[in-house]
């Protein structure tokens, strides 16, 4: 089985930037009303690992059409309960602080059951400061099964037949000796091997390994606290059309993530508004909760959430075989015609290392 800690670090650069944090900011801002507009946001997430992880971005949001701008900070700091203090570097890109922590670092004690929050001081003299938010110990993922579905749908031509794969997880949402139940959020990536057929002369093929992560707004938490149960049966957890990704093989990487319960309400909130359909029923949006503040100026809006999680993996395998595949084994070169000019018609075809998260590098989960 791959480490842990090794696939939830690839995981974290997978996603280049705060892990499902940038994508949402701009998203709520399109929904919020006028005057939540033009504000701060500050995202930043501790992860319990081997090493630890903590990343933070500092941006500035606007209205639709503007979006959001990364801003420099003059420090990020993290400290927790016990009166320790670290600062988090300055990444590569303007406006993201990350640091790895070291399990055994005797300056920084990171366990279930800490608190920890985050201190920005920019440089117009703001200083923000998030709420602490406590380290929950996460349950451990039981399986992940797989459910084949075929259904029929109208289009121009009559009735189309479309095959799909479900994927469903079972997992306790109670660990022994704890009072409440567990909250719990995923992060969810799929991995497929593709052999590609370079349409230059003389140039080899090979076999990539491309990974992509699921947008954060199609995932919406689970509080068992609120579901009244110990055990989460049989949970639709993500489902997706069958394409060519699965003809040579595919892997489902699902990270599950424990919350505090103000972390799983602001997620429950993201969920709610990525994913409104506009139909007059639905209500009102409002503001999103967050736990920072400017303490400099306690009247100034922000926006964001800083909060400490553990995770735990699973990765189940999708045999192509198993499930419908028009035409199991390769799929390059394409059966599609290439574009006007000329080209590929499946970038991926050509060059399979042209897919923004791509190796030849199999990864140590894949059997």
């Amino acid at each position: 089985m791959f480490p842990k800690k090794l696939t939830y670090q690839s995981i974290l650069l997978l996603a280049g930037i705060t892990i499902m944090m940038a994508s949402c900011v701009d998203q709520i801002t399109y929904d919020l009303p006028p005057e939540d507009r033009n504000d701060l946001a500050i995202q930043g997430r501790l992860v319990k690992g081997d090493p630890h992880h903590i990343k933070v971005e500092v941006k500035r949001v606007f209205g639709f059409q503007s979006g959001s701008t990364f801003l420099w900070a003059d420090s990020v700091q993290m400290s927790n309960d016990l009166g320790q203090t670290i600062e988090v570097e300055n990444a590569i890109h303007i406006g993201v602080y990350e640091s790895w922590i070291p399990v055994d670092d005797p300056n920084f004690e990171i366990q279930d059951g800490g608190a920890f929050k985050i201190k920005v001081w920019l440089p117009d003299g703001r200083i923000f400061e998030s709420d602490f938010d406590q380290l929950q110990p996460v349950v451990k993922i039981d399986s992940v099964t797989t459910q084949f579905i075929e259904s029929e749908t109208p289009s121009t031509n009559g009735i189309e037949s479309k095959a799909s794969v479900q994927f469903l997880l079972n997992t306790p949402l109670k660990i022994q000796g704890e009072e409440e139940r567990s909250r719990i959020n995923w992060m969810i990536q799929h991995t497929f091997k593709i052999t590609d057929a370079p349409i230059m002369t003389g140039v080899p093929s090979k076999v990539c390994y491309v990974s992509e992560l699921l947008n954060v707004e199609e995932i919406e938490p689970v509080d068992g606290n609120i579901l009244n149960s110990d055990y989460l049966d049989n949970h639709e957890l993500y489902k997706t059309d069958i394409s060519f990704k699965f003809q040579e093989g595919f892997y489902l990487n699902v990270y599950q993530q424990s919350l505090s319960e103000g972390a799983a309400e602001y997620f429950r909130q993201i969920h709610k508004l990525t994913s409104r359909t506009g139909n007059m029923f639905e209500g009102p949006v409002g503001s999103l909760v967050s736990n920072f503040k400017n303490i400099t100026d306690p009247e100034e809006k922000v926006f964001g959430y800083f909060y400490a999680t553990a995770v735990d993996s699973f990765h189940v395998a999708t045999n192509p075989y198993e499930i419908y595949v028009p035409i199991p084994g390769r799929y390059c070169p394409s059966p599609l015609p290439p574009p006007p000019g000329g080209g590929c018609a499946v970038e991926v075809c050509c060059d399979c290392l042209d897919a923004p998260v791509s190796t030849m590098e199999k990864p140590d989960y894949w059997e």
